[in-house]
């Protein structure tokens, strides 16, 4: 199957307070999207990922080079609408993994992992999610992650925001990291369907999960070691990485 991987590094990242876009601030003295292109060129699954860019794209641009397929979104509406603006960039793949730029611990395996699960499978999304054993300590990082409802035979359900949660929901340990894979034809029949009617005003790449379990359509998942789901969003959360990065616990 013809794969492509896209990553989405359009964000502004007003929180990092950095001199240089997210996606190029260092993680343990290596940026972010050299660990992420790293990461998927020894996972064979993409020789060539496409990367949406946005804020600072000139800068972005400039550095990721020939290592990647820039693709421009020059409005930020969202996770949803940043997968719409690379559709033409990405056909004609059977199957894209999308996953955001400020994961900077993925490791090859894990990607490849995603794919060949999503391959055996019969469903139009697989995600990868990080169960843990609670939010204590370092993983109190994911506290603030969606959690991964399931129903009374195992089923994924939907994926709840942690601010949407229920005391027993927020209970729950399996939270979503961010790291898809949607067969493609599917994708593109349905990402224009999401809507942008919430708090945010966004088009949101989470509300493709009930799009397909509404429609019947299977959602499996991929795990994820705990060490290489955090996403950085803030110098403190850089630090937590790079403790993680260092000693794996």
């Amino acid at each position: 199957m013809n794969t492509r991987v896209l990553i989405l590094a359009g964000g502004k990242g007003s929180r990092m307070g950095a001199a240089v876009p997210k996606a190029m601030v260092p993680v343990d003295g290596i940026p972010i999207i050299d660990r992420i292109l790293s990461a998927v060129n020894e996972s064979g699954v993409d020789t060539r990922p496409a990367v949406v860019m946005g804020h600072d794209l000139e800068i972005l641009q400039s550095y990721v080079g020939d290592r990647a397929e820039p693709v421009i979104q020059h409005e930020q509406r969202g996770t949803g609408h940043a997968v719409m603006v690379a559709q033409d960039a990405l056909h004609p793949a059977d199957q894209v993994v999308v996953f955001y730029g400020d994961h900077p611990l993925y490791k090859a395996q894990t990607i490849c992992a995603l794919v060949e699960n999503h391959q055996k499978n019969d469903a139009v999304i697989t995600m990868t999610t990080v169960t843990l054993p609670d939010y204590d300590d370092w993983r109190a990082v994911y506290a603030q992650y969606g959690r991964i409802l399931r129903n009374d035979s195992g089923a994924v359900r939907t994926i709840r925001e942690h601010a949407l949660c229920t005391d027993e929901e927020r209970a729950c340990t399996e939270v979503n990291n961010g790291l898809y894979c949607f067969d493609a034809e599917w994708l593109w029949e349905n990402i224009h369907r999401l809507s942008d009617a919430n708090a945010k005003r966004e088009f949101l790449l989470t509300d493709l999960i009930a799009l397909a379990v509404d429609q019947g359509r299977g959602v499996e998942t991929s795990p994820c070691p705990m060490e290489e789901g955090i996403g950085v969003n803030t110098p403190e959360e850089v630090l937590l990485a790079e403790q993680v990065a260092r000693n794996g616990s």
